[in-house]
């Protein structure tokens, strides 16, 4: 569990504003993205680590970025054979991150892109096309 007094505590990357233990733990950790003009949730330049989008190649989706909060970019590869959205399954290999070893696949019941870590713990996204904002978190 994490200290009550750490709530509003200063590090490399963010302030820590909410940590929730619990099945799947929920911390909110702002974030400062150098150069960003637009408003986040924090305000200006402001996001936290939830603020996940998805963009890429929209025409043969041979690959996609997650865009995080800070900024990073997760870069996903297909991995299937095929050009279209619905058989695509793109994994991430390239940094040792968390999100090591995760795959995004076409979710066609909900319709959206999931984000699967190899734990099977993961993140929905709401629209079907990339540029989507992460919707709900699995465990």
């Amino acid at each position: 569990m994490t200290d009550p007094a750490l709530i509003g505590e200063t590090s490399a990357i963010g302030v820590l504003d909410l940590a929730l233990p619990d099945t799947i733990p929920i911390v909110i950790r702002r974030g400062y993205r150098q150069g960003d003009l637009g408003v986040g949730p924090f305000g200006v330049a402001q996001n936290f680590e939830y603020q996940l989008l998805l963009i890429g190649d929209t025409v043969t989706y041979t690959y996609l970025e997650l865009i995080t909060g800070t900024a990073q970019r997760i870069r996903y590869n297909r991995i299937s054979p095929g050009t279209g959205f619905a058989d695509a399954v793109l994994e991430h290999t390239t940094t040792p991150t968390r999100y090591h070893k995760s795959r995004v696949t076409w979710n066609p019941a909900r319709p959206g892109w999931d984000l699967t870590f190899p734990d099977g713990s993961g993140y929905e996204f709401v629209s079907g096309d990339p540029g989507a904002h992460v919707s709900a978190m699995r465990h």
